[in-house]
């Protein structure tokens, strides 16, 4: 492997990946009640729509009965106004604050009627794809594991619209046929549970995406020596950039395309461990 030209073309990459990537990501507001305001330092802004990253030097200012919902270091923390909230206070992991992270799922699912009956739950249902908790382009796939559940009924709900986009049915997987997913956030209704996942602004989208055609141009170039070390390249770049499922299922990908190769099959079971899944 050409060490020389590989390492100048991952700390291009990196270099190119935005800051929240790159360093402690921010936190982004999915929902907005009422009157909000968006401070950076002294000046006040009216909120822009949603979603939006609440970057280090700003804060929220919420208005008698206001309320928001921010996303942050994997956690939701519901806010009631009136109240001034910044990141710091949003990243205390042993805060006792009435706003202290709760579950996403929970405060919103109280939100729709409109969701169908889920079928029956069986036991242990884990949500595979997209991974809870973590962001992705594009949902291709919904898979998750669960014994002897039987057919689910899936639904993709977007909180910001307060609405449910898309349901399909299977067992085990099913296919995801709804529209394109604007940035924001969403969860995964099924077997009774609701799970979280975002899809990253527009500018992180891009930035992303050429990082990988920068990738993907370089392959001619670079003696990667295995279908891993190159498939390796675009995951670790898409664990940086926090796009832990879309990583996930470009590794489905790559195994099903090589199901034999035992080094595709450990850097999956690698980036599944480091997504919070679990066999």
């Amino acid at each position: 492997m050409n060490r020389t030209r590989l390492g100048g073309l991952l700390l291009v990459v990196c270099l190119m990946l935005p800051q929240a990537a790159r360093a402690e990501a921010p936190a982004m507001v999915t929902t907005a009640r009422g009157e909000v305001q968006l401070m950076t330092g002294d000046t006040a802004a009216e909120l822009p729509p949603l979603p939006v990253l609440l970057a280090p030097g700003q804060s929220l200012k919420l208005g008698e009965g206001a309320m928001v919902v921010v996303l942050c270091g994997g956690q939701a923390t519901k806010i009631e106004g009136p109240d001034t909230v910044g990141l710091d206070r949003l990243r205390r992991k042993d805060s006792d604050d009435p706003a202290a992270p709760g579950v996403l799922a929970d405060l919103l699912s109280r939100q729709t009627s409109t969701r169908r009956p889920a079928a029956s739950r069986g036991g242990n249902l884990t949500l595979l794809r997209p991974a809870p908790w973590t962001s992705v382009l594009s949902p291709s796939v919904i898979r998750w594991h669960c014994d002897s559940c039987g057919p689910q009924v899936i639904d993709i709900y977007d909180l910001r619209a307060d609405e449910v986009l898309w349901t399909g049915e299977g067992t085990g997987s099913v296919a995801y046929g709804g529209p394109e997913l604007k940035p924001g956030a969403y969860y995964v209704h099924i077997g009774s549970r609701d799970f979280p996942f975002t899809v990253p602004p527009v500018e992180v989208q891009d930035r992303v995406k050429e990082a990988l055609a920068m990738i993907d141009g370089a392959h001619t170039g670079l003696d990667t020596g295995s279908v891993a070390a190159r498939i390796g390249l675009e995951v670790g770049v898409l664990f940086a950039a926090e796009l832990h499922s879309e990583a996930l299922y470009r590794l489905d990908v790559a195994v099903e395309a090589h199901p034999d190769d035992p080094d595709l099959a450990k850097l999956k079971a690698d980036f599944e461990t480091r997504a919070g899944l679990t066999p």
